[in-house]
């Protein structure tokens, strides 16, 4: 009997059971099986067992790329820029930035603040983009080497 385990840190792990096909096992997904592992590197062991003994056979990595067909749901980061946009959107109707009730002084996130933090949310979702395209499409990014000679 032969197993492969496929396993991720902070995933659950998959277990296939191998049907035999001569002297090698063939592993099949079903639908569900494949639909439960999420995009990115995951780890795989083989172990056959014998009567009371169990051995690991074999063991590597592979990449499991996204479904194209699956609906993205929005990052964190996707759904703060949706806010922080709305929110300097309605700058441009609501000038006042502050204002006092009953003694209580009320002050809005100032516009600078906003850019701010629109920069930086733009930059975590160029970031999860830019990973997302490179699991959909197995390209890696190309790093220059920058040689000195004196």
């Amino acid at each position: 009997m032969a197993t492969c385990v496929f396993q991720r840190p902070g995933e659950e792990p998959l277990s296939l059971e191998g049907s035999a096909s001569g002297a090698d096992f063939v592993f099949t997904f079903t639908a569900e099986q494949s639909a439960a592992l999420a995009p990115g590197r995951w780890n795989w062991a083989i172990r056959v067992a014998k009567d009371t003994t169990a051995k690991t056979v074999q063991i590597g990595e592979t990449v499991i790329r996204p479904n194209p067909q699956a609906v993205a749901a929005p990052s964190h980061a996707e759904k703060c820029l949706k806010l922080i946009e709305a929110a300097l959107e309605e700058r441009f109707v609501d000038v006042q930035e502050s204002i006092s009730i009953l003694g209580q002084d009320i002050s809005k996130v100032s516009a600078a603040e906003l850019h701010r933090l629109m920069n930086r949310y733009q930059a975590k979702v160029n970031n999860e983009r830019r990973h997302t395209h490179r699991l959909a499409t197995g390209s890696r990014r190309k790093r220059g080497r920058i040689f000195l000679r004196g």
